[in-house]
């Protein structure tokens, strides 16, 4: 899926499905959001850095929703910088 710059995509994954974010363009960071399909948890970022004790996250990081369940497990990271909850 391309998402051009300014605009959206949504993708429904399963469990253990795997998702690869490539920003193809500039340096600017992309924004991503994951909600469980029946609307009751989201990916929260204050409660990750809350279990985390940071808000900048790495490779091996699992990511909590907004019940302080899994979401999220970083597997990979092959950019520049750092990641962060900000």
């Amino acid at each position: 899926v391309s998402s051009p710059a300014r605009t959206a995509a949504a993708i429904k994954l399963c469990a253990r499905q795997v998702l690869r974010i490539v920003n193809t363009h500039g340096g600017q960071c992309v924004d991503f959001w994951a909600f469980k399909p029946d609307g009751s948890a989201y990916l929260s970022m204050e409660h990750n850095a809350s279990v985390h004790s940071r808000t900048r996250f790495q490779v091996g990081d699992q990511l909590v929703s907004s019940r302080r369940e899994p979401m999220i497990h970083i597997v990979g990271n092959n950019g520049l910088g750092f990641h962060d909850a900000l």
